[in-house]
């Protein structure tokens, strides 16, 4: 409706205190809506929002089952729940045997293991093991042990991207080398680059197209748009999570015209609630 829109920008740097405190401030500006990447602290975040009748639309989600329950979220993919589900059927598919799990000591982590438990049930592809990863690991050399003496042929990381690429080099040091996997939202081109040779072959499970899908609309108009801001030089800007935010700033615009009067954050999340057809936005 002509509307400027203005961006305020918080980061929780993981941080519970730090979390709650970004949610507040969105509440203190009146913010419309709340996008971008919650994280595994979504569950603070989420319920002061919604409790003001802000609308968290298009965030990808952790694993939280917050994420796609709260009456305030409005998902525009599946985020890295659907991701994990999918990894085990892809690697039934490249004809693995022995799937390993690998997960971080928080709480989406834990969820997102069943999703990969689950699925790898349903894809008949046995678990060779699960094993927890903390987040604060610098010793690698126990962790790549039992890997060898589970003997995979694949393994799939719920872990931050510095504690998965610690395990990956670690291993290939000392010979273990399945096939690895992880969730777009954690690995991108930039972690890859930082993780080195391991990362080579690597499976990465997405739930939207990549920046490189070119065959996509969606994506060469996400690209022509990064250009003009001049944007399109750093590789994080270009990850899922970057084009997950975007296309839930062009599902406001196309949902505005259906808003009578000012378009708030009470007004939006009314709009929203009442859009009973899945929204085509940009393709996605």
């Amino acid at each position: 409706k002509g509307q400027q829109i203005q961006v305020k920008f918080c980061n929780t740097n993981s941080n519970a205190n730090t979390a709650v405190a970004c949610a507040r401030q969105a509440v203190s500006d009146r913010a419309t809506f709340v996008t971008g990447y919650l994280g595994v602290l979504s569950p603070l975040i989420i319920p002061i929002l919604a409790q003001a009748n802000i609308p968290i639309i298009g965030a990808r989600s952790a694993g939280n089952p917050i994420d796609w329950t709260s009456p305030a979220t409005f998902p525009i993919a599946g985020g890295a729940a659907s991701n994990y589900q999918g990894i085990p059927f892809a690697m039934k598919k490249l004809g693995k045997k022995r799937l390993f799990i690998s997960y971080q000591d928080v709480p989406s982590a834990a969820t997102n293991a069943k999703n990969v438990l689950r699925a790898a049930k349903i894809a008949k592809i046995p678990i060779a093991g699960t094993m927890v990863l903390p987040g604060a690991t610098t010793d690698f050399t126990p962790y790549v042990q039992r890997l060898r003496d589970a003997n995979p042929d694949s393994v799939t990381f719920i872990n931050s991207p510095g504690v998965s690429g610690g395990l990956m080099r670690a291993a290939e040091a000392l010979g273990v080398k399945p096939l690895w996997s992880h969730n777009s939202g954690s690995i991108g081109e930039p972690e890859a680059a930082q993780i080195g040779a391991p990362t080579e072959g690597m499976l990465i499970a997405s739930d939207l197209p990549s920046f490189r899908d070119v065959q996509y609309a969606g994506i060469r108009h996400f690209l022509a748009d990064m250009k003009a801001a001049g944007k399109d030089s750093e590789p994080v800007n270009l990850k899922v999570t970057g084009i997950a935010t975007w296309t839930a700033v062009y599902a406001v615009k196309k949902l505005s015209p259906n808003i009578k009067g000012a378009v708030t954050s009470s007004s939006l999340l009314a709009a929203l609630r009442a859009q009973k057809k899945p929204l085509n936005v940009e393709g996605f």
